[in-house]
Order: structure tokens, then C-alpha cells, then sequence
């Protein structure tokens, strides 16, 4: 076999990994785009757990949000990690939340969860842009709107 065949085929072999690879990811990006459209479409719709305010916002009290709590380094939030549900947060759904602080936060973090599974609620990640736009922030809540078509699981902290 001569040198140039011998590049040939290490051309070709490159070439053929090159588009396994490709065709891998692609199948990968095709499955999360699939079982994100199931998710969705087994988890439907919630509705507000409060009262819809005057401006439609759906007002969550303190007293609603079971497992709420101050933490030892003054640190509000809605819900703990696990063991009591997060909040609904419907698609296009405004969120005001009631807080005991008595100051307008500094900080508010935003955690969100495809579902209430326990599971699902491990896989949390921290919110950012049209997911969980922050509205409003005073001494008494905090105005959260999800700008988009998906139905989560909301946790706030406070700080």
C-alpha cells in the first residue's frame, strides 16, 4: 500500500468519525427536545394557589406558602428544598409573593422546577430572563412574571 493510500483511508477514517459524531449529537439534542415536549403536555396547566389581585397577579400569602421561613442567617424563602410543594407558576402567569421581612431585599433568587416530583424538584435550577422576570420588589412582596408557555414549580429566596 502506498503512503497517499494509507492518507487516504486516515482521511476517510476522520471523516466517518467526524459524522458519528454529528449524528450523535444530533439524536442526543432530538431526545431532549422530545421529552421536554412530554413533559410538557403530561403536566398540563395549574391554576393560581392564591387570589388574583386587581392587576391579575395572583397574590400568595405567607400563610399559603407551607414550610416558609426565616433561616438563621436572615434569609427568607417560600418553600425548603424538599419535603413541602412549591408554588404553581403557570405559563404567562404573574406571581406576587408576600414576605415577612419588613425591608425591600436586596437579593431575590428565583428556583424553578419542571413539576412538584420529588425528583424534579432536585433537578431545580436558578432562574434568569423570561423564566421568572422580577416585576416588583417592595417591603411586603415581590412581583414575579413567567413570560413564556411553561408550567414550573416556583421557590424564592429573599435576602
Amino acid at each position: 500500500m502506498s503512503a497517499e493510500t494509507g492518507r487516504a483511508r486516515e482521511r476517510g477514517a476522520e471523516k466517518a468519525a467526524r459524522a458519528a459524531t454529528a449524528i450523535r449529537n444530533a439524536l442526543a439534542i432530538a431526545a431532549v427536545a422530545l421529552s421536554l415536549c412530554a413533559c410538557g403536555s403530561a403536566r398540563g396547566a395549574c391554576e393560581c394557589d392564591g387570589e388574583p389581585d386587581d392587576d391579575g397577579a395572583c397574590v400568595v400569602t405567607e400563610k399559603q406558602l407551607r414550610g416558609s421561613r426565616t433561616t438563621d442567617n436572615a434569609q427568607w424563602e417560600s418553600a425548603p428544598w424538599q419535603g413541602e410543594m412549591w408554588v404553581c407558576f403557570a405559563a404567562g402567569m404573574k406571581l406576587k409573593i408576600e414576605h415577612p421581612l419588613g425591608y425591600e431585599p436586596s437579593l431575590v433568587q428565583v428556583y424553578l422546577a419542571f413539576s412538584e416530583s420529588e425528583a424534579e424538584i432536585k433537578s431545580a435550577f436558578l432562574a434568569s430572563g423570561d423564566l421568572a422576570r422580577i416585576v416588583e420588589v417592595t417591603d411586603e412582596y415581590v412581583l414575579i412574571e413567567n413570560n413564556t408557555e411553561e408550567y414550573f414549580r416556583i421557590r424564592v429566596v429573599l435576602e
